[in-house]
């Protein structure tokens, strides 16, 4: 972390130094001093999806889910497309209790990355949720040949009669 400090007072104009920071005080669990150094990235390249899609992360740890989608929104509107940003929105949308959005922006990140079994445990909670059984050991069992844990947990203890 010292490292991009010293990079920003060599340069204050490098976003890429606010966003690292930012980054590592989320990991710490500081998200309101990484939002800061993730606005003041975005204040200076505002055209860099990747720093939205990092706001979302922190703006989702702090539970402001709508905040977090528009950032999510607002990234892929600018091209950064891949599984993390539709399996992230998606978790923002099912944490805000939007369980169709969410399944709707899984499909997305599976379609980028079916061998992800944390996109499968997810997918198959939200359908869990809408009472959608099936649906949801369908997934976690597609997760538990992936061998993701959650999914084996999940599909042993729903859909069939034995426990972990």
């Amino acid at each position: 972390m010292n490292l991009f400090r010293t990079s920003i007072q060599l340069d204050s104009l490098y976003s890429d130094s606010y966003k690292e920071i930012s980054t590592i005080l989320n990991i710490k669990g500081n998200s309101d001093s990484a939002l800061f150094f993730i606005n003041k990235a975005i204040e200076l390249n505002p055209k860099n999806a990747e720093f939205y899609n990092r706001r979302g992360i922190i703006e989702d740890t702090q539970k402001n889910y709508n905040s977090a989608i528009r950032d999510f929104t607002k990234a892929i509107s600018m091209g950064f497309k891949n599984y993390e940003i539709y399996y992230n929105r998606g978790l923002a949308h099912g944490r805000n209790n939007n369980y169709l959005l969410a399944i709707n922006d899984l499909n997305y990140a599976i379609k980028f990355d079916s061998t992800n079994g944390s996109c499968y445990f997810s997918r198959g909670l939200f359908y869990y949720k809408l009472n959608l059984t099936e649906k949801a050991c369908v997934d976690w069992e597609s997760g538990s040949i992936l061998d993701d844990e959650n999914c084996k947990i999940g599909f042993y203890n729903f859909c069939t009669n034995k426990k972990i």
